[in-house]
């Protein structure tokens, strides 16, 4: 294997796993059939559900950037990715599983 490649895997492995293994966490979540998921029956519990999910997939993303220089502004572009992945799992959510639909 090149040293570069290894060297790209092992930063992989190292920085940026805890958030990509997250996201693949949300994808199976958000395109699992709604009857196989819990209904407690309370009151806009899917919205606390997907700021839930979503909060950890940015502080994962934001911990496992261990060496990256952080700012505010930095927090602000990882919140924003995880903003923007939301909207494409809702949008991934109405074109692809019939089971689903797209919600703002």
């Amino acid at each position: 294997m090149p040293k570069y490649l290894s060297d790209a895997i092992i930063f992989f492995k190292r920085y940026h796993l805890p958030g990509v293994i997250w996201a693949v966490i949300i994808l199976v979540l958000s395109t699992m059939p709604t009857n196989k998921l819990p209904n407690p029956h309370i009151t806009n519990f899917d919205k606390l559900v997907h700021v839930t999910m979503y909060f950890i997939l940015v502080v994962t993303t934001y911990w496992s950037s261990a060496s990256v220089k952080r700012s505010g502004g930095f927090f602000f572009i990882i919140g924003l990715s995880g903003a923007s992945y939301g909207f494409l799992m809702e949008c991934f959510q109405k074109w692809f599983c019939t089971y689903r639909s797209f919600e703002w």
